[in-house]
């Protein structure tokens, strides 16, 4: 079975060639691209991987930031690349003067970004090579086009403290499926008298059986303000379809929700696309009187 695993960037930083020797790492906010002035911005991020096993099959690994400030202000269309960073580098000290090489054999799949909104880089090679192929993991860079000028994006920050913004820190989002070992051991139970639960070893679970009606309803809230690891196994007991989502909330009480194709019978995985400190599913029927039964588990690791 495969794990679909939700990690909080635990690095982030800019850099800004108008202050080479600056470090911003108190920083809540990250900017790429290339400002009025002609000053160069780019992003350096990492992420802890260690827990995935050498060997695992890497199926996605996607990095999901928010743009939320286009310094343009006319949507002008900027093309931001992730390329594999191949030194070591402190995010306490970085700066645009001691930034560290890049690959540029390994590098991402380019973004367009103009509107404020969520954005997704596909990074499955990076992590690919980094578990499985010995390239050492020292994180990535985001970089734009750096030709137009005023046309630099500003991103949500790991650092960011706002309340209202919780939401919106960037997050790396990867589904892979790892060794059998002692260590690793992740079992699928069989069904008993309609019941699917799962047993991830280290992991916290609770369950919960709903059915759906024409009217949307959520799960109990889950707070995952502490948790790097946030999944829902949803097991869709008859053929009906049912239409069910995550919800995400900064205060518990108001959620931004996340949808999806609806689902037939059998097992869906669910994760968080964005860290949030407070986490539910919603779910209704797909069509009217078409009632069914969710198996729901929720699975959670600090």
């Amino acid at each position: 079975m495969s794990i679909i695993t939700l990690v909080q960037i635990f690095d982030d930083v800019y850099i800004d060639s108008s202050k080479p020797d600056t470090n911003f790492s108190d920083s809540n906010v990250l900017w790429v691209g290339k400002q009025e002035d002609g000053a160069l911005q780019r992003t350096l991020m990492k992420f802890d991987l260690s827990f995935i096993p050498e060997g695992s099959k890497i199926i996605t690994a996607n990095l999901n930031v928010y743009l939320d400030y286009d310094a343009s202000e006319m949507e002008i269309q900027e093309t931001i690349t992730p390329y594999a960073i191949t030194e070591e580098w402190d995010v306490s000290t970085v700066t645009w003067n001691n930034q560290p090489e890049v690959s540029n054999t390994m590098r991402g799949f380019t973004t367009n970004l103009s509107t404020p909104g969520y954005y997704c880089f596909i990074l499955t090679d990076f992590v690919e090579r980094w578990v499985n192929q010995g390239f050492a993991n020292n994180g990535l860079l985001l970089k734009a086009d750096e030709i137009n000028i005023d046309d630099n994006k500003r991103f949500v920050s790991s650092d960011e403290t706002l309340v209202e913004k919780q939401s919106f820190k960037p997050v790396f989002v990867v589904q892979y499926e790892p060794l059998q070992t002692e260590e690793n051991d992740i079992e699928a139970k069989p069904p008993v008298n309609t019941k699917t639960s799962y047993s991830v070893k280290g992991a916290d679970t609770d369950h919960e059986e709903v059915t759906t009606t024409d009217e949307y309803q959520t799960t109990m809230i889950r707070d995952t303000s502490n948790k790097t690891h946030v999944s829902f196994f949803v097991n869709n007991l008859t053929e009906n379809l049912a239409e069910v989502g995550i919800e995400v909330s900064s205060d518990g009480v108001n959620f931004l929700r996340q949808s999806y194709d609806p689902i037939p019978q059998g097992l869906e995985i669910f994760i968080p696309y964005y860290y949030a400190p407070y986490t539910r599913l919603y779910y209704k029927s797909k069509l009217e009187g078409e009632h069914t039964k969710l198996s729901i588990d929720f699975v959670s690791q600090s």
